[in-house]
């Protein structure tokens, strides 16, 4: 949650939880928006800034995991690193620097994206 109220997390779009329709989700002045997905079936917000950027983990198009952000309506794949196969983002701060992981194998590597 941050200082202007806004809060996220995930919601499930029917009590049956294990069917994997999961989604981002931001709740602000008492509405709750959809922050849709990467073309998978389930994503998850995890952080949001004071500007109102969000960041979170979301299934594509393929099945995989990828971290996102989002900002402006508009969620962004933050992709992966070389020859890794799932990423995820955990947090962000207001300059708009993103920590989170990304995992080859049984292998997890720690993440920092910025803007460029």
């Amino acid at each position: 949650m941050n200082d202007r109220g806004q809060a996220v997390g995930l919601g499930f779009k029917s009590w049956d939880a294990r069917d994997g329709a999961h989604r981002a989700l931001l709740w602000e002045r008492g509405r709750t928006r959809d922050l849709g997905s990467l073309g998978g079936r389930g994503s998850a917000a995890t952080a949001i800034n004071e500007r109102g950027q969000i960041v979170g983990t979301s299934a594509t198009r393929s099945g995989k995991d990828h971290a996102f952000v989002w900002e402006n309506g508009r969620m962004t794949d933050l992709g992966t690193l070389p020859g890794t196969t799932s990423s995820s983002a955990v947090a962000i701060n207001d300059r708009g620097v993103i920590v989170g992981t990304s995992i080859v194998g049984d292998n997890t590597r720690a993440v920092i994206w910025t803007r460029r």
